[in-house]
C-alpha cells in the first residue's frame, strides 16, 4: 500500500504538478504584481501591513528609488499597479511618473500617488503627468486598508 501511494504522488509530482512549481508563485495563483517605490523604509513597512490584511492575494515588490524601479520594470514581468512615492533620492517620483507615462513599456500600468505632501500643485501636477490616483500617506493602519481596497478597484 505504502509503495503504491508513492508511485501515485511521484506520479502526480512529476507530470501534473511539475509544470506549475516550475512556474514563478505569481503567475501559478494569478495574483495581482504590485510595485512599490518609496525610499523610507518605514513606510515601506507600514504599507506591507495594510496589504497583509487585505482578503486580496497580492504580489509585491519594493524599490527604494527611481532608478530601482526602472531597473526591476526591465527585468521582472509586467506589474498591474504601481504604487510611487514623490519625495526620493536619486530620482523622484515627479521625474519616474513622466518616464512611466511617456514610455510604451510602462504607459499602461497605473500608477497611483502616496505621498505626505497634501499640496494642491503636487496633486494636480500628479494628476495632468497621468497619475490614475492621488493619496495622502495616512498615519493609521484601517485607513491605510480603506485606501488599498479603493485603490485596488482598478485592478478589477
Amino acid at each position: 500500500m505504502v509503495l503504491f501511494i508513492t508511485i501515485i504522488e511521484r506520479f502526480l509530482l512529476f507530470t501534473v504538478l511539475k509544470p506549475y512549481l516550475d512556474t514563478p508563485k505569481a503567475t501559478v495563483m494569478k495574483l495581482k504584481r504590485i510595485l512599490v517605490v518609496d525610499d523610507d523604509a518605514d513606510d515601506q513597512q507600514f504599507f506591507r501591513e495594510g496589504m497583509d490584511m487585505l482578503a486580496e492575494k497580492l504580489y509585491c515588490e519594493r524599490a527604494h528609488s527611481g532608478t530601482e524601479a526602472l531597473d526591476i520594470l526591465d527585468k521582472l514581468p509586467p506589474f498591474d499597479l504601481i504604487f510611487l512615492d514623490l519625495n526620493m533620492p536619486l530620482m523622484n517620483g515627479f521625474d519616474l511618473l513622466i518616464i512611466l507615462k511617456t514610455d510604451t513599456k510602462y504607459k499602461a500600468i497605473p500608477v497611483v500617488i502616496m505621498s505626505t505632501s497634501d499640496s494642491h500643485a503636487d496633486i494636480q501636477k500628479c494628476m495632468q503627468l497621468g497619475a490614475e490616483k492621488y493619496l495622502v500617506k495616512p498615519c493609521e493602519l484601517e485607513e491605510m486598508v480603506s485606501n488599498l481596497t479603493e485603490v485596488l478597484t482598478i485592478l478589477d
